[in-house]
């Protein structure tokens, strides 16, 4: 019997997170884990780790780009430069963004729903269509950011 590809998909994304998480320190795997994984709330984060929301903001950033391998700021805005290696770059353009919308999201059916959604900040295109056709970065990650600050576009 086939393998439905949608537990393919989230088979792969379970392996992606195990692995990430393996990379972080104790405090950024806990705060991401508890936040993320067990759905509990920022104050009660907060409250039983003894941080306030601005270090839980910045350890929660922090772990994001850790996973992402770079500073959000600088996660990779190049198009692939050789054809070996498009497959990879790919993935270091995509995760970190996609990081992002299920972390503004909530979780993975919202931000799939969004990223796959045309919107007119980006000419009637969906971020997927950026992104898997080397567009602006930048320009996904930026509205992401707003959305999270809710900050009208």
């Amino acid at each position: 019997m086939p393998v439905p590809e949608e537990l393919t998909q989230n088979a792969k994304r379970l392996s992606f997170m195990e692995a990430a998480l393996r990379r972080l320190g104790p405090v950024d795997r806990e705060l991401l884990t508890r936040f993320y994984v067990s759905e509990e709330s920022q104050d009660q984060i907060c409250r039983e780790m003894g941080i306030t929301d601005t270090q839980f903001r910045l350890i929660k950033s922090g772990a994001m780009a850790k996973i992402a391998g770079s500073p959000r700021k600088t996660v990779s805005r190049k198009p692939p430069e050789t054809s070996s290696t498009s497959a990879l770059v790919d993935v270091d353009r995509i995760i970190p963004i996609v990081a992002h919308a299920v972390a503004v999201f909530g979780d993975e059916r919202r931000a799939s729903h969004w990223l796959s959604s045309p919107l007119p900040l980006l000419g009637n295109r969906s971020p997927v269509q950026i992104l898997t056709q080397g567009g602006d970065v930048d320009e996904i990650d930026h509205i992401l950011t707003r959305i999270e600050h809710n900050i009208p576009s």
